[in-house]
């Protein structure tokens, strides 16, 4: 990097300038020639003989994008060697600025512009380039600055190219010199990134068991789709539950498979001494239909409620768009009926009413509410009919009514209940159950051939979803471990399943370790904890028993806190106590993908040529606060 203040002293000589820059450009068209021989739109490599594909379309990408995956030395020595090359011929044409001389107010000529974005990680869904190939050098404080005000606001990275922002600049130190965008999203932000995953990396390695939640999204007319993966975990000293982000990628659809994604989560957790739990999007329904038994993968609960809705009102679509056509309406006249997807909940917006696709449950909720928010305003005003004002059918009414009625139930156990930091696993069961129970009483107010088609699909629907949780022994010990929930909302007893379960495991691992040879990561929830702990005690089965047994004659508000309740009753319930600590921790819907690729827009609008940027970008975003360089 140039001291601006610096003195010419420490300068090339302009002998040695014309030297290097001879040699670069002696003899040769490109600087890949020296490792390639190209024979028509084919390139064999001089390292390794294999060809490569090389197209005057294309570029040398593939020529860079081969030596950055099967020759890593050389593509740094390359990139190091570019970077000389500019500096030195640079220093060839320029003074070296005064003290006097403020900071330039036009963007400086890039000393990147080999940008190593320009590979294509879509083109092979294997390939995670690393963008780690610079000189080394120290980033200052306020570079981390500048890069944590872009993640933390939601700036657009491309301010740090702009007239205004240089300007801003000139009130700083003066030794400070404002560097190209690329030093920034190719240096200091992947040198911020490594610095981020560091810490995650550590934090997770303290839990024994971690809660993993896959979660995608795919933007609309777009041939890709962004995958978050969250891991979460509970302190078992504190019992509050945490969330951390540990991946955000962009990928072609076409790969967007559970067997992939899974390979994508052993890289970033050693699988081989965590227990895991899966958590994952509503695309992978098929593991997880074949997975709801004893042990398996668990569902998203927001992608059940939606599957539920999505089937329950399948014959009603156009309806569902008549609908978010009113809404459309009414929000072009904000004067009349105040109101705005400002607020929204759900991520309703002006984009998701104009599409095609289906809603989700909560943001069909959302409109039918905002509707009648405006009809009933339009009606103080006019006196007018409600049904004349939505220009509705009777037939169409009476539904819209029911859909109302059926998400107005679907408030309480889906809110209400809620862990206050994120909603947990542990309510999957319980809400399935109380949902059921209300949509029966609702169905006793809504007698029309209409109606009841409705009804008679959504009660088998919501009873089918609760019956499969509860042979998933996850959810099913996530609920019994929530003391305002234990066996309640269960049809068969879960205590005897416990008993016997830590029996087993006590049995299995209470020797003193000499001939142990199970892997932590073959050991399944609560189960790790008697592998952790000490040899076996003939007290420790009966003292478990008892526990049980006076857990569930605790009595227990619905409005405590589960990590109130067992930070209270730590001594009264200590193994029970250490095996929440690995249940409630447990997400009950994979989420995030949507904001955080909304979030990485407005940073830096996702191209082919950035991907790169935009992901470190977006995983900065996440894990700043938390973990920031300070």
């Amino acid at each position: 990097m140039i001291n601006p203040g610096g003195s010419e002293q420490n300068l090339p000589s302009a002998l040695a300038i014309s030297s290097f820059i001879e040699k670069r450009v002696r003899k040769k068209k490109s600087k890949y020639d020296e490792y390639f021989t190209r024979i028509g739109e084919l390139a064999e490599c001089k390292i390794c003989g294999v060809k490569v594909s090389w197209t005057k379309n294309g570029g040398t990408n593939s020529l860079r994008l081969h030596l950055s995956t099967r020759h890593k030395d050389v593509f740094e020595k390359l990139s190091i060697d570019d970077l000389e090359y500019k500096r030195l011929r640079g220093l060839s044409t320029n003074k070296t600025p005064s003290k006097s001389t403020p900071p330039p107010s036009t963007p400086h000529t890039p000393i990147y512009s080999e940008q190593l974005e320009d590979i294509k990680p879509f083109d092979n869904p294997n390939f995670m380039p690393d963008v780690r190939h610079f000189p080394s050098a120290q980033v200052t404080e306020i570079d981390n600055a500048l890069m944590t005000m872009i993640c933390n606001n939601q700036v657009p990275v491309k301010l740090l190219e702009s007239r205004d922002f240089a300007n801003v600049l000139r009130t700083v130190p003066q030794n400070f010199v404002l560097q190209p965008l690329e030093y920034y999203t190719q240096f200091t932000l992947p040198l911020l990134v490594a610095n981020i995953e560091d810490k995650i990396r550590f934090e997770l390695s303290r839990p024994p068991k971690l809660a993993v939640s896959i979660d995608l999204f795919s933007p609309e007319n777009s041939k890709n789709q962004v995958c978050v993966v969250n891991a979460a975990y509970m302190n078992p000293d504190t019992m509050l539950p945490k969330q951390v982000l540990i991946d955000y990628k962009v990928f072609s659809k076409e790969y967007g498979n559970m067997d992939f994604y899974m390979s994508r989560i052993s890289n970033l957790v050693d699988t081989r001494v965590k227990s895991l739990t899966i958590t994952s999007h509503e695309q992978f329904s098929q593991h997880v239909e074949e997975g709801l038994n004893e042990m398996g993968p668990l569902p998203s609960f927001t992608d059940l409620l939606n599957e539920i809705m999505h089937e329950s009102f399948a014959q009603h679509f156009p309806l569902i768009k008549k609908q978010k056509e009113i809404l459309q309406g009414c929000l072009q006249h904000f004067d009349i009926y105040h109101l705005n997807l400002a607020s929204s909940t759900s991520g309703l917006t002006e984009e998701v009413l104009k599409s095609s696709h289906y809603l989700g449950w909560d943001q069909h909720k959302e409109v039918i509410q905002m509707i009648f928010d405006a009809a009933e305003r339009q009606k103080s005003f006019r006196g007018d009919d409600v049904k004349r004002f939505f220009k509705l059918t009777e037939e169409e009414f009476e539904i819209t009514d029911l859909m109302r009625a059926i998400y107005k139930e679907f408030d309480h156990p889906t809110t209400y209940i809620n862990h206050r930091y994120y909603p947990t696993a542990s309510w999957i069961i319980p809400t399935l159950r109380v949902l059921w129970h209300n949509i029966e009483q609702l169905s006793k107010n809504y007698r029309s051939p209409n109606t009841k088609a409705i009804l008679n699909i959504l009660q088998p629907a919501l009873q089918s979803k609760f019956e499969k949780c509860q042979r998933n022994m996850i959810l099913k010990t996530a609920a019994f471990l929530d003391p305002r929930f234990r066996g309640n909302f269960f049809t068969e007893p879960h205590e005897s399943y416990m008993q016997r379960k830590f029996e087993e495991y006590d049995r299995q691992f209470s020797t003193d370790g000499s001939d142990m040879d199970v892997k932590p990561a073959d050991i399944t929830g609560f189960h790790y904890f008697t592998y952790r702990g000490n040899s076996a005690t003939p007290q420790r089965s009966d003292n478990f028993a008892k526990e049980l047994s006076e857990y569930a004659k605790e009595h227990v508000s619905l409005n405590m806190d589960p990590s109130d309740f067992w930070t209270m009753f730590e001594a009264k319930f200590p193994l029970l106590k250490q095996i929440a600590s690995e249940y409630l921790a447990i997400p009950a819907s994979a989420t995030r993908a949507k904001e955080c690729y909304e979030a990485g827009q407005k940073i830096c609008t996702l191209t082919q040529d950035n991907v790169i940027s935009h992901q470190n970008l977006v995983y900065c975003y996440a894990n700043l606060n938390e973990y920031g360089s300070h």
